[in-house]
């Protein structure tokens, strides 16, 4: 498993992917935040962290609640990959039992 990356870091990688989504630039972006697109950059690469009205604007502008701003996608992404990894395990056991009591019939 992957070390646990920095808050700081989750949150810019967030913000940067969501305004990505949304076509908006870092000087629009910056101007709906009421911020200066340097503050911006500085979310987005970590540098800063941003204020609790900061992410409950982020919130809105997303439309995503501030806990999706704050969970890291690529841990989760990692999560998942294990899980199916270990579905699929599963399942291929289970398919090669069925087989074998079948031809046991």
């Amino acid at each position: 498993m992957r070390e646990k990356t920095p808050i700081k870091q989750i949150l810019g990688n967030n913000v940067k992917k969501f305004r990505k989504e949304k076509h908006f630039t870092q000087a629009e972006l910056a101007e709906m935040l009421e911020i200066t697109p340097k503050h911006l950059s500085e979310i987005e690469t970590g540098t800063v962290f941003a204020s609790s009205a900061l992410l409950e604007s982020l919130s809105e502008i997303f439309d995503k609640p501030v806990s999706a701003l704050l969970r890291d996608i690529e841990e989760d992404t990692e999560l998942m990959k294990e899980l199916y990894a270990i579905v699929d395990d599963e399942m291929l056991k289970a398919t090669l039992l069925i087989k074998k009591r079948i031809r046991e019939i």
